[in-house]
């Protein structure tokens, strides 16, 4: 343990190097998220949790 611990990244930017956070933020913001392109009932996940969903 050369060095101390550092904190990790948390938040919508999570992730991403200093330098390139600081140089997103001058510019314009990030576009919003498109919507899932699978409709609700085909993301669940395993067959048991289909039935539950379909009644």
């Amino acid at each position: 343990m050369l060095q101390p611990p550092r904190r990790k990244a948390r938040g919508p930017e999570a992730g991403r190097g200093r330098r390139k956070r600081e140089r997103e933020r001058s510019t314009q913001p990030l576009p919003a998220p498109r919507a899932p392109l699978l409709p609700p009932m085909k993301r669940a996940k395993g067959k048991g949790r289909l039935e539950v969903l379909r009644d």
